[in-house]
């Protein structure tokens, strides 16, 4: 992956995910994964999710919307506090994407997925930041 807003920036590119639910963060990865080369922090504790946040910035976090701990939007509050413009998707099963949204009408980097989703649909919200390349070519 490449960003679409800093091309010239040869790091890979970091996405952090955090999900309550193991398989869920575990079928994330694989097809991220398969799709693309990328960092991948993977986390099943909004908590420890919580702390990396706090040490590192990925470029683009994946989270849950209903968490122990932390739910996706505390953890979101959390985030959008430190005053971030990483794209945050937020991803759940219960909340709606009005719901999500509401959370900071002005935010333009917070998007939402309805679970069950398609794998189609995950890339493309990927693909809104970050263009693809073909694995280990990052020239």
């Amino acid at each position: 992956l490449r960003r679409r807003h800093d091309p010239q920036n040869q790091t890979p590119v970091r996405i952090l995910i955090v999900d309550d639910e193991e398989c869920f963060v575990e079928s994330v990865e694989i097809l991220l994964r398969s799709s693309y080369d990328a960092e991948l922090a993977l986390f099943t504790s909004s908590a420890a999710a919580m702390l990396e946040l706090g040490q590192s910035k990925p470029d683009m976090l994946i989270v849950g919307g209903r968490m122990p701990q932390f739910t996706g939007e505390e953890l979101v509050r959390e985030v959008m506090a430190q005053g971030v413009e990483y794209p945050i998707l937020v991803v759940s099963g219960f909340l709606s994407g009005e719901q999500v949204l509401n959370w900071f009408p002005q935010a333009k980097n917070i998007s939402f997925l309805q679970k069950p989703f398609k794998a189609e649909q995950l890339t493309a919200e990927v693909e809104k930041h970050f263009e693809p390349v073909p694995h280990g070519n990052m020239q």
